[in-house]
């Protein structure tokens, strides 16, 4: 064997151990990129319109229901509260952002979310934003683009039936995870925060080495 094909095959095995190791030992962890989140047009509780995707967007948290399911806003209440608390402990309270979009648009009007977010008071902590809008362009949004399934208020009397969901979207406007209200933990959170800040910071090779993450789906367990 010629010098040249010795310091060839030389090259691809130490390639592949690489690989090996990487995909094994998955030095570096990221979370997947699940989906491009819907660019939006909504209103917020001032009745202002809030678009998305924007440039220098932090990290947001998603989250979806009724104004008018009282026991519903005290749960995302406890959430947040929790999640900031903690949040702001490991050093990320500045990175982040708190998204709620209703799945009762007919009922919730600007001023009805404004005066939920007065009885919720949530202003110890990052910024919480209430958004609104249209039954087509809150389905377009929250069905279709966000994948959370709600359906129309039956009555008067009750808010509409909905998935429990947080969805995390990440500074360039993808959906990085989505987790089941009633099962995420706040130790998730600043786990998932850190994973996205590192790899956003990350430059030159680094980047490479974090692409190469995703090509080996080193995803945390």
């Amino acid at each position: 064997m010629s010098r040249n094909a010795r310091f060839g095959l030389g090259a691809l095995i130490a390639l592949a151990v690489l690989i090996f190791g990487f995909a094994v030992g998955r030095p570096v962890k990221v979370l997947p990129r699940m989906a491009p989140a819907p660019p939006f047009e909504l209103l917020d509780a001032s009745g202002t319109p809030v678009q998305a995707p924007k440039e220098g967007n932090p990290i947001t948290f998603y989250l979806f229901g009724a104004a008018r399911d009282e026991q519903e806003m005290q749960r995302i209440k406890r959430f947040y509260e929790e999640a900031s608390r903690a949040l702001a402990e490991a050093g990320y309270g500045d990175k982040v952002a708190f998204s709620f979009i209703t799945v009762d648009p007919d009922h919730d009007t600007p001023e009805t979310l404004r005066q939920a977010t007065a009885a919720l008071d949530l202003r110890q902590g990052p910024p919480f934003t209430f958004l609104t809008g249209s039954w087509v362009a809150i389905r377009m949004v929250v069905g279709t683009g966000f994948g959370v399934y709600f359906e129309p208020a039956r009555d008067k009397a009750s808010p509409p039936a909905h998935d429990r969901a947080v969805v995390v979207v990440d500074g360039n406007h993808v959906i990085r995870a989505r987790y089941a209200f009633d099962q995420v933990d706040t130790k998730t959170l600043v786990r998932d925060v850190n994973l996205l800040l590192k790899e956003a910071e990350a430059k030159g090779a680094t980047r490479w080495i974090y692409e190469g993450a995703h090509l080996f789906l080193c995803y945390p367990r």
